[in-house]
């Protein structure tokens, strides 16, 4: 088997009977909308009350690979649109670039939240490679 790079967007891949050329695509990002996740998800996190009104504590099971995670909440039981908590301030972001919580994080305080809500959480991870998860399963209900 011979495998031939052309150019930065072309591979060409031989054997006995044909050549066939393949075209690279670029990497997902795990926030890009449609993008297709490329590692399995993490098992559902906990969700529970933080302690004081509107507040509650995420946690995940954290991966050796991972580089970053991002946690997102919304109101359980409507299937309303997922909201991104924001890692240097924890709470609910506009969307966007809010950053993710580090590699060595495995749970996060979110304030700020509604204290008549039922909310649901999932998480997602990153890896130093580029590549990103599918969102983990919905929390319970906290």
């Amino acid at each position: 088997e011979v495998a031939r790079f052309v150019a930065r967007s072309k591979h060409t891949f031989a054997d006995d009977s044909e050549t066939r050329l393949a075209r690279l695509l670029p990497r997902c990002a795990c926030s890009a909308p449609g993008g297709a996740a490329r590692l399995p998800g993490l098992p559902a996190p906990t969700i529970a009350a933080g302690g004081e009104a509107g507040a509650l504590v995420v946690g995940w099971s954290p991966v050796v690979l991972a580089t970053g995670y991002l946690v997102e909440l919304r109101p359980a039981g409507v299937q309303a649109q997922w909201s991104v908590v924001d890692a240097s301030e924890g709470k609910l972001g506009g969307g966007g670039d809010v950053g993710r919580f580090g590699r060595d994080c495995s749970s996060c305080k979110v304030s700020g939240l509604p204290s008549n809500v039922v909310f649901e959480a999932r998480v997602t991870y990153a890896t130093s490679c580029g590549c990103c998860s599918d969102a983990s399963d919905p929390s319970e209900w906290c």
